[in-house]
């Protein structure tokens, strides 16, 4: 039962809507941890318990360690235990994904990765451990999230879990965010993934330096529209179970600098990583070559959450050198090279591109083969041929819709559309949306 789905949009997300608020609110994180199991349970059996004991067992440490702040010994031990318990569950399941083609259990790493944050918020003083266990397998477990997240950590969350209230605008903003969500995933994503099939079962003699920049290019495209749709379909659908959750994509490739692009890709990965391992570690380093290790560490880790490979460890050294060599460059001021606009937003551009080529190839070899062809070294490879002008010819709208998109252009213009609070301005806001989501749900029943 995928959000994506017409079982998922048109009959248990509407009914999970009335039962969740005909609840008396004391009951509703109840009802919420049980429509997560629900949606667990329809795809994967065997897991489902193994989470939930995991879950459990960081809610027992949890209570110990508030009852227990005197020990600090005993507080760091429970901590470490945890820690461990759910840093080899991600990173097990991770390797047995990427290196064995193993289908993950759903929700197996960002529920890991949100149960350790409950234990670490709770060991630091940032936020006090449940007394109900339901609330905290709530918050672990809740379904909105299984794809990919947002992670929010357990303090962000802790007021709402027992305090939030139901809201009319917040619900009408998360429904608004889940149909834009579930536009991207399923009217551009899917439209550019017939574009990369079609290139990909071209023979290698009919291939050209066109297809592999259309290629390259679209895969670019899916990479942002895939996951920015789940994304935005798991904040949305928070914020319509009134978890105030606004955390996502924003417009990645618009970004001037590195800094910027990482965090305008999935911010809420890029804080999660930055306050519970990059900050950390930074405080108690002092040398400028440990504290660009620890940098390297949190890339590699916001890397293996999409994909573990050799490619992504060589995409994290450069980024790694661009961030510390941005952050001196902004440091000394004397020596600060300020490039015209276009110029910095080309030159970040192409250097993401090659973190992309890295990303989307198997190898360090295969990666080398694609620049080559990319830069017309492909060995005797045409220009272009009437292979490629078909495909183009045949699913130009998805490619188009998709760089309209990716571009900042159309949320500007919402933005000030929506400054306006007149009746007739959130209609059409209501209208529009209507619509995007009829012409989704045609593209699902085709």
């Amino acid at each position: 039962m995928q959000p994506d789905s017409l079982l998922f949009i048109y009959l248990f997300l509407p009914v999970s809507l009335i039962v969740y608020y005909l609840v008396p609110a004391k009951g509703r994180n109840t009802v919420l941890l049980l429509l997560s199991l629900v949606v667990f349970l329809s795809l994967d059996i065997l897991f489902t318990p193994l989470l939930i004991a995991s879950c459990l067992i960081d809610y027992m440490a949890g209570r110990v360690i508030e009852k227990n702040r005197d020990k600090n010994i005993l507080c760091r031990f429970i901590l470490c235990v945890a820690a461990a318990k759910d840093l080899t569950t991600v990173i097990v399941m991770i390797v047995y994904r990427d290196m064995f083609h193993f289908i993950l259990p759903l929700g197996s790493v960002v529920v890991s990765l949100l149960s350790l944050s409950y234990v670490y918020d709770i060991y630091r003083e940032r936020a006090k451990a449940q007394k109900n266990p339901v609330n905290m397998l709530a918050y672990a477990m809740m379904f909105p999230r299984l794809y990919y997240g947002p992670l929010t950590r357990y303090g962000q969350m802790e007021y709402d879990l027992g305090h939030r209230k139901a809201s009319l605008s917040l619900m009408c903003d998360g429904l608004i965010l889940f149909i834009q969500g579930l536009a991207k995933k399923v009217l551009i994503a899917d439209g550019i993934t017939r574009v990369l099939e079609m290139i990909a079962q071209l023979p290698v003699y009919n291939q050209s330096t066109l297809s592999c920049w259309i290629y390259f290019l679209s895969k670019i495209m899916w990479i942002y529209f895939f996951y920015c749709g789940y994304l935005e379909m798991g904040a949305g659908l928070c914020m319509v179970f009134g978890f105030n959750v606004r955390s996502g994509f924003h417009h990645p490739y618009m970004a001037k600098t590195v800094t910027s692009f990482l965090n305008r890709f999935n911010n809420s990965l890029q804080e999660y990583v930055e306050h519970y391992v990059f900050d950390p570690l930074q405080s108690r380093l002092r040398s400028p070559w440990l504290k660009a290790a620890a940098l390297f560490l949190a890339l590699c880790i916001i890397c293996a959450f999409y994909k573990a490979s050799v490619n992504l460890a060589l995409g994290a050294v450069l980024l790694t050198g661009l961030l510390c060599y941005e952050r001196w460059n902004a440091a000394s001021a004397k020596r600060q090279l300020k490039p015209p606009s276009v110029l910095a937003h080309l030159g970040v551009m192409a250097a993401i591109g090659v973190f992309m080529l890295l990303a989307m190839t198997g190898s360090p070899l295969e990666a080398r083969k694609m620049l080559g062809y990319l830069v017309g070294l492909g060995g005797g490879m045409e220009l272009y041929n009437q292979q490629i002008i078909y495909i183009l010819t045949t699913n130009y709208a998805a490619l188009i819709v998709g760089v309209i998109f990716c571009s900042d252009l159309f949320s500007r213009l919402a933005s000030k559309f929506s400054r306006s609070k007149s009746y007739l301005v959130n209609l059409i806001i209501i209208v529009v949306n209507v619509l995007i989501l009829v012409v989704t749900t045609a593209y699902l029943i085709r």
